[in-house]
């Protein structure tokens, strides 16, 4: 997580309260709230890549009828929490509660055609791929489009939240772990990995200032100098 905050141009250890505190393990979870050293030998930079904002007042295109159907049959559950549609809802056409959304947003299609449109390895190659699409409850659906949450596909599909949880299904995977991996429409792990890397740069490279303490060159940094 701190690789995609920050650009180092050599390798880097995070130590926790102070310069002789205890080193981090290097790994794909969220780092708890408190001050942190990064000790490197040479510079870095904060990741000033920009993130992409999706929301109801962008114009968005309505999601097709294929896409929303070819989905609804592939997970036939929330992805995240594993609850089922159930057999009987799906064969009367009943799917309250469950709706499908896409993973990159249909609202940055001109980004999409730019980095990520050759990914798709099964027709229609688009950005309404059924690769680019997973089925969620309705009351989380809106979290993950704010990133609150995400899915890290590097971590084996482990469920990150970034916000408070109130599902209690921070920490989880995804449901079904093994159908889903063996699915050749499954969601493709470069979106996965897009998705996560956003609600990064999203919730954590922007409160960094409030936890964050950096050492670079054996020289503390303010956090006026670091965060500008």
């Amino acid at each position: 997580m701190v690789g995609i905050i920050f650009i180092f141009t050599t390798d880097y250890t995070l130590r926790r309260g102070q310069k002789s505190g205890p080193t981090i393990k290097r790994d794909d979870k969220p780092l708890q709230q408190g001050s942190y050293f990064i000790v490197t030998a040479g510079p870095f930079t904060i990741n000033r890549e920009p993130w992409l904002i999706r929301g109801s007042t962008l114009p968005t295109p309505p999601l097709t009828t294929e896409f929303v159907n070819t989905i609804r049959n592939r997970d036939r559950r929330c992805v995240v929490t594993g609850t089922p549609v159930g057999d009987i809802n799906m064969r009367r056409g009943y799917w309250r509660g469950f709706q499908v959304t896409h993973i990159f947003p249909l609202a940055h299609e001109e980004y999409w055609a730019a980095g990520y449109g050759h990914l798709i390895s099964n027709p229609p190659v688009s950005i309404g791929s059924p690769q680019n699409g997973i089925l969620l409850r309705s009351d989380i659906r809106s979290n993950f489009e704010s990133y609150a949450f995400s899915i890290n596909p590097d971590d084996n599909y482990k469920i990150v939240f970034f916000q408070d949880d109130n599902y209690g299904i921070a920490g989880t995977h995804i449901t079904n772990l093994k159908t889903f991996l063996a699915d050749p429409q499954r969601p493709l792990d470069q979106l996965l990995q897009w998705h996560y890397r956003q609600a990064v740069l999203v919730n954590v490279r922007g409160k960094g200032s409030h936890f964050l303490i950096v050492i670079s060159l054996e020289i503390r940094m303010s956090l006026a100098e670091i965060w500008g």
